[in-house]
């Protein structure tokens, strides 16, 4: 088993909520996460087994008031091997998100970059045509200018 401590911060990012709401699952689920989780202290460390056990009260706060979900988790049998997979499905979807995100802004920036080069290209004829009207008008006598011929 994996005994790495996230900070709260890594902890409601994986598990896709408030870092506050992360502090009220703390204190609401605090006889069923390790020591360094439930401390009254001001430092709380997370392992991968209270976010399996957050993650799994998240889902049963969406049907269940918290004092039913503190019930079912007093009841529910814990294996320690199972924890893994249920922090890798608390982890899969904040890493897909992440990944959606950067290849949408991916492609925002190439589109950016697209409409930037056919801009130039715009310039560059622009340019082209104003210096051959230039060197037209060089060409041209100082008389036939006071005149106002082309």
């Amino acid at each position: 088993m994996n005994d790495e401590l996230l900070t709260p911060s890594q902890a409601a990012h994986l598990l896709k909520i408030s870092v506050s709401s992360l502090r009220r699952y703390a204190a609401d689920f605090a006889d069923h996460l390790s020591p360094s989780a439930s401390t009254t202290e001001r430092k709380r460390f997370y392992t991968h087994s209270d976010l399996a056990l957050l993650a799994r009260a998240r889902d049963l706060l969406r049907s269940h008031s918290a004092s039913e979900v503190k019930k079912l988790l007093s009841s529910e049998v814990i294996d320690d091997k199972a924890q893994p997979p249920a922090v890798v499905n608390v982890a899969l979807p904040a890493i897909a998100d992440e990944l959606n995100h950067a290849r949408d802004l991916i492609m925002e920036l190439s589109n950016e970059l697209e409409k930037m080069k056919q801009e130039r290209a715009g310039d560059a004829e622009k340019i082209t045509e104003l210096a051959k009207r230039l060197e037209a008008l060089e060409r041209r006598s100082w008389w036939d200018m006071l005149r106002g011929k082309k």
